[in-house]
């Protein structure tokens, strides 16, 4: 009777080491790494030991739901205030305004630091106003610039013309020495512009002027 007692709690013993989470008889894990599965966070799988008596697969509420979904893209009708010394209006919500913004800040601050060859590249050479590739087309463009200093540019509105080209409405103020005002007022020191700028688009998608307009008559700054 004493030795077939001893054999029934030995068994006993037993069958609780193997029944014990993580005892003796423990499954092994991924790669043979002894233990319980866990997921990782973000797998997708459930994260409470994945198995046992308490539900094979079945997935619990969990955070790392969300963490599935994609961040959201920036929208893209967002666009910077100002690009350099050009400034854009903020009615003006074409994705377009920020590159065309970037060639008048070239040409503005080309005049600005007398930098007359990176202002007029700002030119197509196909257009009607200058062939930055002329050298002396150029020296004459630096030296009506030669006291000019502009600030206040705005690019308030964009338009797809009916001849396919684009219109880009810019707005500036110059301040020059007297004898290099506009035309009919050269003792002029500062000025009110608002032009009309036609742009091409390069092969590699950047802007350039062919021709301009007034869209309105300048005028002094001073009434």
């Amino acid at each position: 009777m004493l030795i077939g007692g001893l054999a029934c709690v030995a068994a006993l013993v037993s069958a609780l080491a193997v029944w014990s989470p993580g005892g003796p008889e423990a499954p092994p894990g991924p790669s043979g790494a002894e233990g319980p599965v866990v997921a990782e966070p973000g797998s997708g799988l459930p994260q409470d030991g994945g198995g046992g008596d308490d539900g094979v697969g079945e997935e619990t509420p969990s955070d790392e739901v969300t963490s599935s979904v994609p961040e959201e893209s920036p929208s893209p009708s967002a666009l910077p205030t100002s690009v350099g010394l050009v400034g854009i209006d903020s009615s003006l919500e074409d994705p377009r305004a920020a590159g065309i913004a970037a060639t008048f800040d070239t040409y503005f601050a080309g005049i600005n630091g007398g930098d007359y060859q990176a202002a007029a590249s700002m030119f197509d050479p196909a257009g009607e106003v200058l062939d930055p590739g002329d050298n002396r087309a150029v020296q004459r463009f630096g030296q009506q610039l030669v006291t000019t200093r502009d600030s206040d540019v705005v690019l308030h509105a964009l338009t797809d013309a009916p001849t396919g080209v684009l219109v880009a409405e810019v707005s500036f103020q110059s301040n020059q020495a007297p004898g290099y005002g506009p035309k009919g007022r050269p003792q002029e020191t500062c000025t009110r512009w608002r032009i009309r700028y036609e742009l091409s688009v390069t092969a590699t998608g950047e802007y350039r002027i062919l021709r301009s307009k007034a869209a309105e008559p300048s005028r002094s700054c001073t009434p």
